[in-house]
């Protein structure tokens, strides 16, 4: 390669390419640009590497034989002069150098192209291109524009025809897009050699295959006489021919198999779509009765919980003496009390009448709820509970009522209350006495804790008049302590 360049060279490499791109179309994209020369033959081709994109230059001053020429612009259609004999050897020896670029073409076209000087072949070739030169001329045609500008394209122009030609049979035949700068050409003979290195082991690697396949065959005991070989084949026929028996009896056997299980898969079939019936509605009617039963489920822990709630309240009611709270019997110092109310007087504490009268009708009304509670009737006396106010009287005589209460008027008759007083007392007393009897007959363990004889109870008389009035108090509060224990007893009868 050189880097010489001249300014009549480019004119005219120019005007070479301007008339052949009328006529063929590199697919190089070749980009030839001249320069400046004073040796018109001296002139430089630039093109592009397709594949670095790197501009390189061909120095046109390495003269390429004639010949060589003629051959590759024959390709295109190029009329070149006929070889010279002192050309021959040249464009022999570069002719083989081409051979060894293994670039393979087409046999109508790349023979012709690259045919041997002085062969015959090659001056067919002539003898046709000079026949058909001079009949045009002699029919007066006008040339076409290809023998045109062969004719009068300088060296550097035919140059150019040549390459482009030459890269674009090196295209075709390898794959690769040419022209190439020198470090892409490099690579790419890389690249053939590993290709070839590879090819060529692989061919290797067959050879020994064949070797070891024609030596099993050479260690493999040869055929038997046609006799034989009839025999075996009648032999292994005749097994076909049953093996062909049993296996269409088993098809056949087989066939009855499937259409059975056919018809088994058609009931199964149809017995899956019942039961998916059958278990859609099943779960229908489950989630439905689920429903039901947590309803009822609900209202029954309701309900229980209502029972529990009643039967705790009735074990409260019935662990509740209603006597008790209706009838509370305590105490207040020395004095018994029932309902808030003190019985009994003491010379240190006065108490009112008003008070007193209103406690003996708590007590006589208490002694009257029990017997009526116990279905029981007095036989002797009848209890009139008027609050302050309630009195005695005898059965066999209604007429007659002792009052059982007093009041700080009765100043101008208190002798004759006194004796009334204290019989309506021991008229209760005895009351009691007899309450107590019937509550022991019932329950033999029941006993008053004081016990009641005629007037006194516990060793004190309940009469007040003549009686000290802290006796009186004690004798009240023994009688309250006997009602107390009645009492209790009614309310355990009662549970």
């Amino acid at each position: 390669m050189s880097s010489t360049q001249s300014a009549s060279g480019t004119a005219a490499v120019a005007a070479t390419t301007a008339s052949m791109s009328v006529t063929h179309s590199s697919p190089l994209h070749l980009s030839p640009v001249s320069s400046a020369s004073t040796d018109a033959h001296a002139q430089t081709i630039h093109f592009t590497c397709q594949q670095c994109k790197k501009v390189s230059q061909i120095d046109t001053t390495q003269h390429i034989p004639e010949s060589i020429l003629v051959r590759l612009n024959g390709v295109l259609h190029l009329t070149p002069p006929l070889p010279t004999a002192s050309a021959s050897s040249s464009a022999a020896d570069q002719l083989s150098l081409l051979s060894e670029s293994f670039v393979v073409l087409p046999p109508s076209r790349g023979a012709a192209a690259f045919a041997p000087p002085g062969s015959a072949q090659a001056q067919q070739q002539q003898q046709q291109q000079h026949g058909a030169s001079s009949s045009g001329q002699d029919a007066s045609q006008p040339t076409s524009p290809t023998h045109a500008s062969s004719s009068s394209v300088p060296g550097p122009g035919r140059h150019f025809a040549a390459l482009t030609r030459l890269f674009d049979l090196f295209s075709a035949r390898t794959g690769v897009s040419h022209p190439l700068c020198v470090g892409c050409h490099s690579k790419l003979l890389n690249a053939f050699d590993t290709k070839l290195n590879e090819l060529s082991e692989e061919r290797k690697e067959y050879e020994r295959t064949i070797q070891q396949l024609q030596l099993q065959q050479a260690q493999t005991p040869g055929p038997s006489t046609s006799q034989e070989d009839d025999a075996v084949d009648a032999a292994e026929e005749e097994a076909l021919s049953r093996e062909e028996a049993e296996l269409e009896e088993k098809l056949a056997q087989l066939r009855k198999e499937k259409q059975a299980l056919n018809i088994e898969y058609s009931n199964l079939d149809s017995e899956s779509i019942r039961l998916s019936e059958l278990e859609s509605a099943f779960w229908k009617e489950y989630e439905e009765y689920s429903l039901a039963l947590r309803n009822v489920t609900e209202e029954q822990n309701e309900v229980n919980n209502q029972i529990k709630q009643a039967q705790t309240q009735l074990e409260r009611l019935k662990r509740t003496n209603v006597f008790d709270d209706a009838f509370h019997i305590s105490h207040d110092g020395h004095f018994a009390t029932i309902s808030g109310f003190r019985l009994g007087r003491t010379p240190a504490q006065h108490v009112e009448w008003a008070e007193t009268s209103a406690a003996l009708g708590q007590v006589m009304l208490l002694l009257h709820t029990m017997a009526r509670h116990m279905n029981y009737k007095f036989k002797k006396y009848r209890l009139l509970p008027m609050g302050s106010y309630s009195k005695m009287a005898r059965l066999d005589d209604l007429s007659t009522t002792y009052e059982l209460y007093g009041s700080n008027d009765l100043i101008l008759g208190r002798l004759f209350w006194f004796r009334r007083f204290d019989t309506a007392l021991v008229w209760l007393l005895e009351c009691i006495k007899e309450f107590a009897e019937f509550a022991t007959s019932i329950d033999p363990d029941f006993q008053l804790k004081f016990p009641i004889q005629n007037d006194l109870i516990g060793g004190y008389s309940i009469k007040l008049q003549f009686n000290n009035d802290t006796k009186w108090t004690r004798a009240l509060k023994y009688m309250l302590t006997n009602l107390k224990y009645l009492l209790a007893w009614c309310a355990k009868r009662k549970q």
